[in-house]
């Protein structure tokens, strides 16, 4: 009974894995160090640096931020982009995007809105950097900085994931169905001696 227990403990761990690298298709959430604007900025946010290496061909949702409208009307606002530095590459626009697109904010308010970035799977590995500002509002922006990682080292990583999960799961669910089947034939083999005993 007990190693029936410990077989069903480890193919739980198996399947919580296994779900953990499914639900990965959709974005992912990023470790990073942020900086807080002062209230007169446009934006509540001067910089955000991740410190986790991106991988190809990924979404990931990036830290929330804070549109303010100091103005004394109702404003749209739209997102923009410019040079995040020189050291660095500056990604593609069409790599990210906030969520939602464009947002109105009332006047003396404030509005989070979520940045998605979204690397193609030929994303070359490197350090980038840009600046997200809106319109209107002025040159004051927030600085993103990023990592992204080699093709090959991440493609491998997958491929060792795929693969672990590809043998791990079925040889668990082996055991356990074999321990089933142990520990009922253990029962019927008992059940018959005692019989024997009782006919004798």
């Amino acid at each position: 009974m007990r190693l029936t227990a410990a077989v069903m403990a480890t193919a739980a761990v198996a399947i919580t894995i296994a779900g953990a690298s499914v639900s990965a298709a959709g974005d992912k959430a990023v470790r990073a160090e942020v900086a807080v604007a002062g209230s007169g900025r446009p934006l509540d946010v001067r910089w955000i640096r991740i410190l986790d290496g991106l991988m190809p061909g990924e979404s990931y949702r990036l830290p929330a931020v804070g549109i303010r409208n100091n103005r004394s009307s109702r404003t749209a606002y739209g997102l923009v982009f410019s040079a995040g530095g020189q050291a660095e590459r500056r990604p593609p626009r069409r790599w990210l995007r906030f969520v939602p697109a464009a947002v109105v904010v009332d006047a003396g308010r404030s509005r989070a809105v979520g940045v998605r970035l979204e690397l193609p799977d030929d994303a070359e590995p490197g350090h980038y950097a840009v600046v997200l500002g809106v319109r209107p509002g002025g040159s004051d922006g927030v600085r993103l900085s990023f990592r992204v990682e080699s093709a090959e080292t991440t493609g491998t990583s997958r491929r060792r994931t795929a693969s672990l999960a590809t043998w791990v799961i079925p040889t668990l669910v082996g055991l356990v169905l074999g321990a089933f089947l142990v520990r009922g034939q253990q029962r019927i083999a008992s059940g018959g001696q005692s019989a024997s005993r009782g006919r004798a």
